[in-house]
């Protein structure tokens, strides 16, 4: 014969209030859903401000810029050495940033382009290279391409976007005390 259903009951009962027990064991402190909350969304939150900020400014710099043809005299070569987290290995990353030059009535204006890559052949020494600058500065100059103009803004939003889409998406699914 089976258990009798008053045996039953009783297992599923206290079976349900170790259930709701452990649950709360394990549920972290409150203030720590707003510690979460706070951190990541203000993170993506800044991120992006920050990708305002990058993006007027770029807009204001190409507005105002006149345009002009550069020649690529070399490379600023930026080597770095970062190693794994508990590994013995480590890795090397080197960046060549073009330095450009360009004649502006008569003088010679020489800068280092903001954007760089991981190999010199996108733009080899002696080619030839469209340029923006600030008829005001002329030492204010970039290379007329849209990683060097707009990289920075589209790195923030996308970042922005990822930091902030996370820490609502967790604080809803992790924090939902609803369930």
């Amino acid at each position: 014969m089976g258990p009798s259903p008053d045996f039953q009951g009783d297992s599923l009962a206290s079976q349900n209030s170790f259930n709701e027990a452990f649950k709360r064991r394990l549920r972290p402190p409150r203030w720590l859903k707003y510690v979460h909350l706070i951190f990541t969304v203000g993170l993506g939150s800044c991120m992006l401000l920050g990708a305002l900020f990058f993006f007027l400014r770029s807009g204001v710099f190409v507005y105002r810029a006149t345009a002009t043809t550069g020649k690529v005299i070399d490379h600023d070569v930026k080597t770095s050495t970062s190693t794994g987290g508990g590994s013995n290995r480590s890795s090397t990353t080197t960046s060549y940033r073009p330095i450009v030059q360009f004649q502006l009535q008569g003088e010679t204006i020489t800068f280092v382009s903001k954007a760089g890559n991981n190999s010199p052949g996108d733009q080899p020494v002696g080619s030839e290279v469209p340029v923006l600058f600030n008829p005001k500065d002329p030492h204010n100059a970039e290379i007329d391409s849209f990683s060097a103009i707009w990289g920075g803004s589209v790195f923030m939003i996308v970042f922005g976007t990822i930091w902030t889409t996370v820490g609502v998406v967790s604080y809803r699914v992790l924090w939902n005390e609803d369930r």
